[in-house]
């Protein structure tokens, strides 16, 4: 990996996470970050925005499995569970693969993230399942989380109002509640509101 002016990358430092602060090597951020061999990575800190992105350290990275121009993004943040206790998370901001080259790329990069996740005691990942925002339905490449991430055991509420017109979603009140009632309408829907 390395940096945009060409600087081999030997480690990301994350201050208040973990323990005693996080140092992580190249490796260890390859896998958390879904970093691919020979990306260029750039790391920043990020504040809140506007379509919910938590604040936290973004490290976002080029390589040949992404769509030109696009980027990975992958933000490391922290939420408070009670009194003064920090939970380390991961969320998932942007991945926008190369159709030609995707083949399998995200489900190991995926799961080298959540193991690795995991091994650091980081307690969640998150992601916006179909984009940030209003998503356009007929493009299969905006559609491909909303298809992809359940697969993964994502999950998230839902709006009653998008499960009206079908009595057999009457009890769903999660992604995953419907896509284990009805399978074949969460493939036709494709628009609802995920909180």
């Amino acid at each position: 990996m390395y940096f945009e002016d060409d600087r081999p990358f030997e480690n990301l430092y994350l201050p208040r996470f973990g323990v005693n602060d996080l140092n992580l090597s190249p490796v260890d951020v390859a896998r958390m970050f879904m970093a691919a061999d020979e990306s260029t990575i750039e790391i920043s800190v990020l504040k809140e925005q506007q379509d919910g992105t938590p604040a936290g350290f973004n490290v976002s990275s080029e390589n040949a499995f992404m769509k030109p121009d696009e980027k990975l993004s992958v933000i490391a943040y922290q939420t408070l569970s009670g009194a003064g206790v920090r939970l380390d998370n991961l969320h998932i901001s942007r991945v926008m693969l190369d159709r030609a080259k995707r083949s399998r790329f995200c489900t190991i990069a995926f799961g080298l993230m959540a193991t690795t996740a995991y091994r650091y005691q980081f307690k969640e990942i998150t992601l916006f399942a179909a984009g940030r925002g209003p998503v356009d339905t007929d493009d299969p490449d905006a559609m491909v989380g909303y298809f992809v991430w359940p697969k993964f055991g994502f999950d998230a509420s839902l709006k009653a109002v998008d499960l009206q017109g079908n009595p057999r979603l009457a009890a769903c009140r999660t992604v995953q509640q419907v896509v284990n009632t009805d399978p074949t309408w969460w493939e036709k829907k494709r628009e609802v509101s995920v909180k």
